[in-house]
């Protein structure tokens, strides 16, 4: 069940929307994880890993409306403040991390050291510095960690590699890369809806003045917890916010 397990995190998890169908698996293999960061990407990724039959059983958020949007998909998953006490639940195979660039350095160096199996979202980090930590760190474990390119797994992307690389275009002299994607939205600095913990979504950021690139997998200490009710957005949040606390 393990081998099962961790070739699900191989071949499945790392192309993201693109897994292997619930058919493929046995009664005794559904895979665990828990999610971090439950904004508008980890809800995206939430429902696909859940479709393919991977169980949510924790999500952890600091803006209550995202957590609770996140166990909304999952009624059975447990729900936290603090991505820590995600970590320590002990039936969780892997974590799928979907939270601001600036969390994704200690995040991944706190799930390794909990021994847990990694999706974490693009971009890796957030600086050149905390890349080359988080590679070290995740060469000294076993542990799988996929980053979410999940285009390099598009089907589209891959039939393009193989016509370049078929050789039927001859030699290539000039490539044009063209984004022709228009999301963008006013800006809307508008109080929000719902409680958010501002010094555990600020994390590393808070120490951005250091010399460290970012802290380590360790509980920060947080002197006091407020909860701004006006606050720039965010698309994704990290943590959560338990129901009754």
């Amino acid at each position: 069940m393990d081998r099962d397990r961790r070739e699900f995190l191989v071949s499945a998890l790392a192309a993201a929307p693109l897994l292997v169908p619930r058919s493929a698996w046995g009664a005794n293999d559904r895979l665990s994880y828990g999610l971090i960061g439950a904004g508008g990407r980890g809800r995206y990724l939430q429902q696909n890993f859940n479709k393919l039959g991977a169980q949510c059983v924790a999500v952890a958020d600091v803006f209550e409306p995202n957590l609770q949007a996140g166990l909304k998909a999952a009624p059975d998953a447990q729900g936290y403040v603090d991505y820590h006490d995600l970590l320590a639940q002990t039936s969780l195979d892997a974590v799928v991390v979907a939270t601001p660039d600036h969390q994704h350095c200690p995040m991944l160096l706190a799930a390794l050291d909990a021994k847990k199996d990694v999706y974490l979202e693009k971009p890796m980090s957030h600086s050149l510095a905390e890349s080359q930590r988080m590679i070290a760190a995740v060469r000294k474990t076993p542990q799988i960690v996929q980053i979410g390119m999940q285009r390099r797994s598009a089907p589209s992307a891959i039939k393009a590699k193989e016509i370049v690389d078929s050789g039927i275009l001859g030699k290539i002299t000039l490539v044009k890369p063209m984004w022709n994607w228009n999301v963008s939205k006013p800006l809307d600095n508008s109080p929000l809806r719902g409680k958010l913990d501002w010094q555990r979504f600020l994390g590393a950021a808070i120490r951005t003045r250091s010399a460290r690139p970012c802290v380590t997998g360790r509980r920060p200490r947080i002197r006091a917890r407020k909860f701004p009710t006006s606050s720039a957005r965010s698309s994704n949040t990290k943590s959560s916010w338990p129901p009754g606390r």
